[in-house]
């Protein structure tokens, strides 16, 4: 019978290879570590702070004219275009803001707005003040007259043209055409034609000194 023989440092060579390799065989697998990343969840924005339930409307929500507008006149001619025109002793009334002269163009807007011309000799717009503050400082009422007047209430600007003059409280300004912002109560005047405007502002009578009392009279001793 035939026998393989192997020489014997072949034989050590193959064993030192084998054992190796087999114990790797029989090792268990280490188990392999795993890490999951999670998105960390997005911060939930505060809730908005509710509305103080006594909040008191700003002085501009105050005054800027609101509700019903009442127009009285001697007659009224009401075109298809929805433009009325109202002439003799006119007078457009709302809750804040009054309007009168000799003749009103008014025009519908829609979404109850209105654009109202008032022609005049002169024509004079009324703006009442506001209600006191805390520290009782209250906005002074607002008045204005001029040859024309336009009031837009969509923007809320009324427009004083020809020898304007504004009041406010017991400040004066005096213009050719003169800009009001009814809801800022805001005023900017023009001198037109080169001419200037005039401002005269009195000073408040709070801030004025009163006058120093006169010293009581010497008396004199009869001898």
């Amino acid at each position: 019978m035939y026998r393989a023989s192997l020489d014997r440092p072949l034989l050590l060579a193959l064993l030192l290879i084998a054992v190796p390799a087999a114990a790797a065989l029989a090792a268990p697998a280490t188990p392999t570590a795993t890490t999951t990343t999670t998105k960390p969840a997005k911060p939930t924005a505060p809730a908005a702070a509710a509305p103080a339930k006594d909040a008191k409307p700003s002085v501009a929500q105050r005054m800027r004219p609101n509700g019903p507008v009442t127009v009285t006149a001697t007659s009224v001619d009401w075109a298809k275009n929805g433009l009325m025109v109202y002439t003799g002793d006119v007078k457009l009334s709302s809750d804040t803001l009054n309007l009168d002269g000799d003749r009103l163009e008014l025009e519908q807007l829609g979404d109850g707005q209105y654009k109202a011309k008032v022609t005049g000799a002169p024509a004079h717009l009324q703006h009442m003040g506001g209600e006191p503050d805390a520290q009782g400082e209250a906005d002074p009422p607002v008045t204005a007259r001029g040859k024309t007047l336009i009031y837009d209430s969509k923007n809320g600007i009324a427009d004083v043209i020809g020898d304007a003059r504004v009041t406010r409280g017991e400040d004066e300004i005096t213009g050719q055409t003169i800009h009001y912002n009814v809801n800022e109560r805001r005023i900017q005047a023009v001198g037109g034609s080169g001419g200037q405007v005039r401002i005269v502002i009195q000073p408040n009578s709070k801030n004025v000194d009163a006058p120093a009392p006169k010293p009581p009279a010497a008396k004199t001793t009869q001898p």
